[in-house]
């Protein structure tokens, strides 16, 4: 039985609620909510913490099942695999391997962020080649000039 964390009540009201979830890209998941009412104070919430797990994991798992569709959009944009692995520097194959494997919050909030603005691999793209060029051309200068990083 649940007690009131305002009042101290424990004349509780226990219902279970539906509740959505649609990640980006992704399928939405519906999942039952616990709720907790004080009859004494009102006070709604959920008591004993039953759901934070829960719906922690509802929505990892919808986050998680996003991936494949939202490689599958890049793929759409005209966006290699290849590509995107090479401007990011990550090796070669291991986007792919997000889709089947269990990728963490940072890579699928990467691939949302990729989705949602394409260009910026092309952005990021040319930044790297100005910087390459730059790099070349310093270390030619420091050649003719004799001078090196030594």
């Amino acid at each position: 039985m649940s007690t009131c964390p305002a009042c101290g009540s424990g004349h509780v009201s226990v219902s279970i609620e539906r509740e959505r979830y649609c990640p980006p890209y992704g399928e939405p998941v519906s999942y039952d909510v616990h709720q907790d009412t004080c009859d004494n104070c009102g006070m709604v919430g959920d008591f004993e913490d039953v759901n934070s797990g829960r719906i922690e994991k509802e929505h990892s798992e919808a986050d998680r099942k996003s991936v494949e569709p939202m490689i599958q959009y890049l793929k759409e944009q005209g966006l290699h695999m290849v590509y995107i692995e090479r401007v990011l520097g990550v090796p070669f194959g291991s986007i792919e391997l997000l889709g089947r494997s269990g990728p963490s919050k940072y890579e699928i909030a990467l691939i949302r962020l990729l989705c949602m603005f394409p260009e910026i691999i092309h952005k990021m793209d040319e930044r790297m080649s100005i910087m390459r060029i730059t790099s070349l051309g310093s270390l030619k200068v420091r050649e003719l000039h004799g001078q090196n990083d030594n």
